[in-house]
């Protein structure tokens, strides 16, 4: 009887033991409500995106605002915003946007105060904007060191090699302009040619301009060393038609000496302010201009007709010497510019 009951009690034991197992098993394989579920994820919000997403997508169900994908601008390099001229950006090489180094704000304004921001070229009156130009291209080994620099006013920019199509599309005055290079067909024989880029010169000096030159030179005559001069438009047939050289010339301008009994003439082009202004200072009263100047505006004056000529011999007549030719021979001769009134012939 005691044995029996033991192995009851043992029986039992084991049957409770059993039946707490497999409610704790059934409690721990149960899976937790969907409201409750969180999706384990091992993505990382980066640190710096290019993109920002604002809500203006028309599938939005929470908020019902759109969904939308907006770019936000990265500079394709570091920033630099110096505060004055460093060296390190001496030889900035550079292309489109990125051209000039990132303080050519200041190294313009100083070329510009240095050069008391008005244009270098000789006697220019400095019209117009003023533009900073390299010397030296910085595709020709020139850097963007000061000394390097020369402040000019927009023509006389963009008469400079290669400059002229790239300055003429920027340029927005009534006084000249910049034909760009295209095809002409022939009007007479087929095909066609090609026209290079040329200036358009739209308002020329006037003689009271040219007054008000002579004026701000401030210079005498090379000849007496006095002041005083007149200027007159041209006569046809009466001016200078050929050069020394025998070269054809049309002179639209003659400025004499009228100080003791002087006489002394110069026939010239007409022309813009710069191109006039640059004749006077250079051929009149022979000025000087900056050292890295001077070739370029060699190649100007040679496309200006000018002639430089004395008084007449003859006491009583008010011409000068001119170069003609002769209508036998062809040959060219010095005779008087007074010849077609007066008849006088210089002798």
């Amino acid at each position: 009887m005691g044995i029996a009951l033991l192995i009851s009690v043992v029986v039992l034991a084991c049957l409770a033991g059993w039946i707490a197992h497999a409610i704790e098993k059934s409690l721990r394989n149960r899976q937790p409500p969907r409201e409750a579920r969180k999706p384990v994820s091992t993505y990382q919000q980066p640190t710096e995106t290019c993109y920002s997403l604002q809500k203006s997508s028309p599938v939005e169900q929470d908020s019902g605002t759109p969904r939308q994908q907006t770019k936000i601008d990265q500079p394709s390099r570091l920033k630099i915003e110096p505060t004055g001229i460093e060296s390190r950006f001496d030889d900035w090489q550079g292309t489109g946007e990125e051209k000039y180094p990132p303080d050519w704000k200041f190294r313009s304004a100083e070329t510009r105060k240095r050069d008391g921001d008005s244009c270098q070229v000789s006697g220019c009156p400095s019209f117009g904007l003023k533009h900073v130009h390299h010397l030296d291209s910085i595709k020709n080994g020139g850097s963007h060191v000061l000394s390097n620099l020369i402040t000019l006013c927009e023509f006389h920019h963009a008469l400079m090699p290669d400059h002229l199509e790239a300055i003429g599309e920027s340029l927005e005055n009534n006084r000249f302009s910049v034909v760009p290079a295209f095809i002409r067909h022939n009007s007479v024989s087929p095909g066609c040619h090609m026209v290079k880029a040329h200036i358009q010169r739209r308002r020329k000096a006037s003689q009271q301009d040219i007054q008000q030159m002579l004026r701000s030179f401030e210079c005498s005559c090379l000849n007496c060393h006095n002041d005083g001069f007149e200027c007159s438009a041209g006569e046809k047939g009466a001016w200078a038609e050929f050069s020394q050289n025998g070269n054809s010339i049309s002179c639209d301008w003659r400025l004499v000496c009228q100080q003791n009994g002087c006489g002394h003439a110069w026939y010239f082009q007409g022309g813009l302010h710069e191109e006039v202004s640059l004749v006077l200072a250079r051929r009149v009263f022979r000025r000087s201009s900056h050292p890295k100047l001077f070739h370029y505006e060699d190649a100007w004056l040679q496309d200006f007709d000018f002639i430089e000529a004395s008084a007449c011999r003859r006491a009583d007549c008010l011409g000068h010497l001119l170069w003609r030719r002769n209508r036998n021979d062809g040959s060219h001769f010095l005779g008087c510019s007074e010849y077609f009134k007066t008849g006088c012939k210089g002798r």
